[in-house]
């Protein structure tokens, strides 16, 4: 009659009721037939697992807060990382605007003036400037992206072991 708690007995074998609950909480006539014989004098020293058992909960609630805060901190290393990524594109869609602008000027000067060879050189100088700032730009942002996937990696590694009780 006390299997209908067979994974309690097993967790806790020298529990006597095999069941965290009591005998009217969850039927559980073995508990009560050992509890009457305790009355009568034919059991004694019976021992229980609640405050184990308690323990346990109380320790898997503070492993849950605890991956709590980690993931909240990933959260927030996330955010600033996809924050700073944002403004490093905008920097970038800046300059790349700019350089359509200079190029644009470069080639209106070009046909008025029709001094070709001395605007094209300008304008290739131009260009060759703002594919560096662009380039630097994205390398920035990568480098960015890279430092804060190494500090994603680093705060996952710390979340402890979930455990099964």
């Amino acid at each position: 009659m006390g299997e209908g708690w067979h994974n309690w007995h097993h967790l806790y074998p020298w529990d006597y009721a095999t069941s965290e609950y009591g005998i009217w909480k969850r039927w559980n006539p073995t508990k009560l037939q050992i509890d009457i014989f305790a009355l009568l004098g034919l059991v004694w020293d019976r021992k229980r697992a609640v405050e184990t058992w308690n323990s346990a909960k109380r320790r898997m609630s503070k492993q849950q807060m605890e991956i709590g805060t980690y993931l909240e901190t990933a959260k927030s290393v996330l955010l600033t990382q996809q924050t700073e990524i944002g403004n490093i594109l905008e920097n970038a869609k800046k300059c790349f605007d700019t350089q359509q602008n200079e190029l644009g000027a470069i080639f209106q000067n070009a046909k008025k003036n029709l001094e070709i060879d001395t605007i094209m050189h300008s304008a290739q100088q131009s260009v060759e400037c703002q594919q560096a700032e662009f380039t630097a730009l994205i390398e920035a942002a990568k480098t960015l992206f890279e430092t804060q996937q190494k500090e994603l990696g680093n705060i996952l590694e710390g979340l402890p072991q979930i455990r099964s009780i």
